[in-house]
């Protein structure tokens, strides 16, 4: 229990391959966290990482890669992080729950913006429709060391020729 009162986790990891129908493109495994639970249980057969399958190396979700969630915004596990947090803090004083008066300790910890980058479209196209301001590149040479291959795009970190 972590020490802890009770807990809610998502942690990035998954593991939609065993859980996914028909089965999830890709191999890797995690733990089935109380995220993924809940996504199962209401997108049933659903791929919470089906934003990014197939993108770059097939594996979006740990590449630099990016596109809008596929699903709606309410599925989005940061969505879902927040409304947790809110309830918790909507119910945990009420009588039924026995905490009346109690302190307590609340820790919310969002995994984005980490891989995969699967923002919410609505996000994502309100970011597009400003002015950003132009990349930075470094004129002293400490950019080299994290461009990459020939090929991959500026930035982006040394690739794995294997």
């Amino acid at each position: 229990d972590h020490g802890y009162g009770s807990t809610l986790l998502y942690d990035g990891l998954g593991s939609w391959t065993d859980h996914a129908v028909p089965p999830a493109p890709h191999n890797w495994t995690g733990e089935f966290d109380d995220y993924d639970q809940w996504f199962a249980s209401v997108l049933p057969g659903e791929d919470p990482k089906a934003t990014l399958d197939g993108e770059g190396d097939g594996d979006g979700w740990n590449g630099w890669h990016g596109k809008p969630y596929v699903y709606d915004e309410f599925y989005h596990p940061t969505a879902w992080v927040g409304r947790s947090a809110v309830s918790f803090i909507d119910t945990y004083n009420s009588t039924e729950a026995g905490q009346a008066g109690k302190p307590y300790f609340l820790k919310v910890s969002f995994h984005r913006p980490h891989s995969p980058y699967d923002p919410p479209a609505r996000l994502l196209n309100e970011t597009l429709k400003r002015t950003l301001p132009d990349m930075v590149v470094s004129t002293d040479g400490w950019d080299t060391k994290f461009r990459g291959l020939a090929g991959d795009p500026p930035g982006c970190g040394p690739s794995d020729p294997n």
